[in-house]
């Protein structure tokens, strides 16, 4: 297994959520812990970036995001600036569905590659594997007040690996692994869907 740090991504508000959706429990276990530990299957070293607190928690290193309110983009930066390895394993603390087997195919996928992302209907940006290599271009974006990943990865001259949709089914329908939990009542569907699993 190729080595590389991950990052949770874990800043948001979660003003759709209506409360603070990191401790939102799946299977009875907050969605944090869950969504880190699928990290931690995976990954060397785990930087987790939230917006309200910093320090070392058990396993995982947590940060706060250097610029607040400006969208995960923000929360990649600071993750990238923060972990040990030259890549970075990066997913969305509301995404409790993706599999190890999975991250661990997108991390093989990705060692010719300056960003790996799955790609079907849309890009899933904030499931996929980013290297160093992208700090300045994104800190460059930034300042210029552009803050969306997929504009971003669409437009960078850096290289950039698609999983496209044949190898994303290989493990789970895409609407499954990427499914993201945004309200209270999408924590129901998450343990429906789990419980569906094959």
């Amino acid at each position: 297994m190729t080595a590389v740090s991950g990052v949770l991504l874990a800043g948001g508000r979660g003003l759709r959520f209506r409360g603070d959706k990191r401790m939102a429990r799946v299977r009875g276990i907050p969605l944090l812990a869950w969504t880190a530990a699928l990290l931690g299957s995976v990954a060397d070293d785990v930087v987790v970036v939230t917006r309200d607190e910093a320090g070392l928690r058990g396993r995982w290193h947590y940060v706060r995001d250097e610029i607040l309110d400006r969208g995960p983009m923000c929360g990649l930066l600071t993750g990238l600036r923060a972990v040990r390895g030259e890549r970075a394993l990066v997913l969305a603390v509301d995404m409790p569905l993706v599999t190890v087997d999975f991250l661990k195919y997108l991390v093989e996928a990705s060692t010719e590659a300056d960003i790996t992302l799955p790609r079907w209907e849309r890009i899933e940006p904030l499931v996929g594997v980013y290297s160093r290599t992208c700090i300045p271009p994104l800190a460059a974006s930034l300042e210029e007040g552009r803050d969306s990943l997929v504009d971003f990865v669409q437009s960078t001259a850096l290289r950039v690996r698609f999983i496209g949709e044949e190898e994303i089914r290989r493990f789970d329908e895409p609407r499954r692994l990427f499914f993201n939990i945004n309200a209270p009542e999408d924590v129901e569907t998450a343990e429906v869907l789990l419980g569906g699993r094959k």
